[in-house]
């Protein structure tokens, strides 16, 4: 990429951070939304309850393993692990869990192999429904937890006027991609975690490439032609 690309990383307030231990480059920093966990002992009822003589159990997003880990008893040795994503698969792992399977293009990408019922999903308040709905459509009997919940915040103009000026502008999720949107140029280029976020953000947006954490060395090649010799000194961080 060429001196002076500008990158923005648009993260949740909690999880920007860590980023930073794969991006090789420098990169500013939005935090676009913040993220309410559920009670540790709400969450532990519903999967009391919910996890009973479930047959799968399925990860939709990272930011469900660490509410998840509170119920991690609950959940019988039995039930299957299925992980939406391998950005998900891989927070699973660091915690110490070991997906069964791991739709690597989306949460639709599963839907062969959840059977039989029930299938227990786990996520965020505003889970999306196509997986659960195709799945009851197909007679399996769905269940969801909810696990926290994604909260918009209000961009500062400088955040804003950031979003404006960046050329490459990585967004970690559907909800922060929902925020930022109507501030991210039309030429610039958006890095997503994978296929979910990816079709979210092509709704509004045309260049969207995938490469997040063990994914960025390739989309890193792929910018570096489009944008020629980046190197470290390109950007100022404010990351």
């Amino acid at each position: 990429m060429a001196t002076g690309v500008r990158v923005v990383v648009v993260r949740e307030w909690e999880h920007g951070d860590s980023v930073a231990r794969w991006l090789t480059i420098p990169f500013h920093r939005v935090a676009a939304t913040r993220t309410e966990i559920r009670a540790t002992n709400d969450v532990r009822r519903e999967v009391a309850i919910s996890a009973a003589g479930a047959a799968w159990l399925v990860v939709t997003s990272a930011r469900s393993v660490e509410p998840l880990g509170d119920a991690r008893d609950l959940v019988a040795p039995a039930t299957r692990l299925a992980a939406v994503g391998e950005v998900t698969a891989s927070a699973l792992r660091d915690a110490g869990w070991s997906p069964d399977v791991v739709g690597t293009s989306g949460a639709l990408s599963l839907l062969e192999v959840l059977t039989p019922s029930p299938v227990l999903l786990v996520g965020a308040e505003q889970m999306r429904p196509e997986l659960s709905d195709a799945l009851e459509r197909r007679g399996v009997e769905v269940r969801r937890v909810t696990l926290y919940r994604t909260v918009p915040r209000a961009l500062s103009d400088e955040e804003r006027q950031l979003l404006a000026n960046a050329e490459v502008v990585l967004v970690g999720a559907p909800s922060t991609w929902r925020v930022v949107a109507p501030d991210v140029a039309p030429g610039a280029v958006v890095v997503v975690p994978g296929e979910t976020t990816r079709r979210d953000v092509l709704k509004d947006h045309d260049d969207v490439l995938v490469g997040w954490g063990e994914e960025w060395p390739s989309a890193y090649t792929i910018l570096t032609k489009r944008f020629h010799d980046i190197g470290p000194g390109d950007v100022t961080p404010n990351g």
